[in-house]
């Protein structure tokens, strides 16, 4: 059964505001996986190594810039990168880390249905981006956002390269202002939940989306 949202919240940087609508923003607030909340959204660029320039599938590890959300592998060329997910609001990241793991495992498995024998890379918390040129592989994430017990879920993916993130519905009933970012852009700015799913039934519920998220993984490794 889903939960109704009742009084809309729209997230801010910075807190949650009350407002007359019935839906709610997943609006960028930062996943909270890097030490704190990132009140852009977006990664700041960073540097391949030490001293040098960013190349495509490198990064600094750990870079404190992004509190470590910049991945430090660009994933196997022709293959897949499985991103950390991005979990909205901060303050939810703790409760969302278990369903994030799960999440991780099932887009792995939705990967090796749609794209057989392509390599996998399954990067860990809590890096969701790919570096400042781009990822190497084609890169899949989510974005689970959560408000009470209720919960949502999208799934993202972009080519190789500085490539514009797609957006699928996944778990939960939303609205997408524009199914498409730029490069490194926050997808949650583009998400207004319409009905959240019980959170404690989420992953049941990803099943109803499976399909959607399998057709955005076989479009992007054609």
């Amino acid at each position: 059964m889903k939960a109704s949202l009742g009084l809309g919240l729209v997230i801010v940087a910075g807190g949650l505001a009350a407002c007359g609508s019935s839906t709610t923003d997943a609006a960028s607030t930062g996943d909270g996986s890097g030490g704190g909340a990132s009140t852009g959204g977006s990664e700041t660029a960073t540097t391949g190594s030490s001293g040098g320039s960013g190349t495509a599938g490198t990064t600094s590890p750990g870079d404190p810039s992004v509190g470590g959300r910049v991945s430090s592998s660009g994933g196997p060329e022709g293959g897949v990168v499985i991103l950390w997910p991005r979990l909205v609001p901060a303050e939810s990241a703790d409760a969302l880390r278990e369903p994030a793991t799960q999440v991780q495992a099932r887009l792995r498995a939705i990967v090796e249905r749609a794209l057989p024998g392509r390599q996998i890379e399954v990067r860990p918390e809590p890096e969701r981006a790919c570096p400042q040129a781009g990822c190497t592989a084609v890169a899949i994430s989510a974005v689970l956002f959560r408000r009470d017990n209720g919960c949502v879920a999208a799934a993202t993916g972009s080519r190789p390269g500085r490539s514009p993130t797609r957006i699928v519905a996944w778990a939960g009933e939303m609205t997408l202002r524009q199914s498409e970012v730029g490069f490194r852009e926050p997808p949650e700015s583009q998400i207004r939940a319409t009905d959240m799913v019980p959170c404690d039934r989420l992953l049941d519920e990803l099943s109803q989306g499976d399909t959607n998220v399998e057709g955005l993984v076989r479009e992007l490794g054609q």
